[in-house]
Formats: C-alpha cells, structure tokens, sequence
C-alpha cells in the first residue's frame, strides 16, 4: 500500500512480532499481556512518498494479533482556517479538519504543553501522541459552544521530560476536530 507521511499498527496477544519494512528489520514488539492490551506495533514518521512493505511476522509466545492499522499522510491536507472573532481563541482563528484520519504534527522544546480548541455539537475526537506513545483522547463535542480550551495537558496524560518531544494529533471519528493553539512551558535558564 501506498504509505506516505505516518502510519502504526496497533497489536495485542501473547507473544512477539519481528517488523520489516521494505525487507530491512526495524524492531521487535512484544505484544502486551492478554487480549485487552493495545500495543504499538510499530510507529513511522517521515515515509517518502511512494509503496512501501511493512511486514509483521510472529517470533515468539502462544499468540499475536493485529488490532489496527493507520496511515496518516499531509498530501492535500484538508486543514482549514475559520475566524471566530469574539469567542476567545488566540488570534480570532481556528483551525479545523473534516477529513478522518488527518493529523496535525509538532516538534517542541519545553517541559509541558497544552492544546487549547474550541468545543461544540459538530466536533469530535481528538487522539494526542507525544513521542510516538498514544497519551490521550480528547472529546471535543459540547450541546453548547464553548470558547478554546485547554483540551489537552501533557504531564496530566505523561509527564514530559525538558527537551525535545514530538506532539502529533490525529482526528479519528466525528464530523470535524478543531485546534486552535498550543502553548509550550519552558524553564527559565538560570542566567537570565
């Protein structure tokens, strides 16, 4: 299949499964413990456009299966701009998606970090990654419209560590999601 900007593969079982790509070895994954676990399988950012085989083959344990499989890409991304003046989002604008399965990606340096959207009867779910570990859903449906809000707080789902960390938020159902701003924490340096 044509794989382009991300995918992952979600797993549960008992056992492990060695993953290629293209015929070069990336990892192994053990698969959890028991049929309720949701293992990533695997993670990829960064594809070149273009076909690629990912293949998944059982190593070890009684059992493995494959739960999911998402592909994520930012060709004829379907991101769209709307004012909103008046109803407290940053810069009067908000972002929004209609197109399931669409994602927007962010690298950032800090400490934590929220995600401030917007909230009313046509939203949906938002489902938050930071570092490639799925962290959170965020529902963003309301009977009434309520202003940006912090939808998302990194140290409330995984307590980042300062640096470097990548925040990646995929729409996986509802009629559209919405993100308005992210704000990012820093520690002030000593020097200053």
């Amino acid at each position: 299949m044509p794989l382009r900007q991300a995918h992952n593969l979600k797993v549960n079982g008992i056992g492990k499964i060695d993953f290629t790509l293209n015929g070069k070895f990336l990892k192994q994954t053990e698969t959890g413990a028991g049929p309720r676990s949701h293992a990533v399988g695997v993670n990829l950012n960064g594809l070149k456009r273009g076909w690629h085989e990912l293949r998944g083959v059982m190593s070890g344990g009684p059992y493995v299966q494959v739960d999911s499989f998402s592909v994520y890409h930012n060709d004829d991304v379907d991101w769209q701009r709307s004012v909103v003046p008046r109803r407290g989002c940053f810069r009067d604008d908000v972002q929004l998606t209609r197109t399931a399965q669409e994602l927007a990606m962010l690298e950032v340096t800090g400490e934590d970090l929220d995600v401030l959207a917007p909230a009313f009867d046509m939203l949906g779910t938002g489902q938050y990654w930071m570092d490639d570990q799925p962290v959170h859903l965020a529902n963003q449906y309301r009977d009434h419209q309520r202003a940006s809000m912090v939808t998302f707080r990194a140290s409330d789902a995984v307590p980042p560590a300062p640096g470097k960390h990548k925040l990646r938020v995929v729409f996986p159902r509802g009629h559209q999601l919405g993100l308005d701003a992210v704000r990012v924490y820093r520690r002030a340096d000593a020097g200053s």
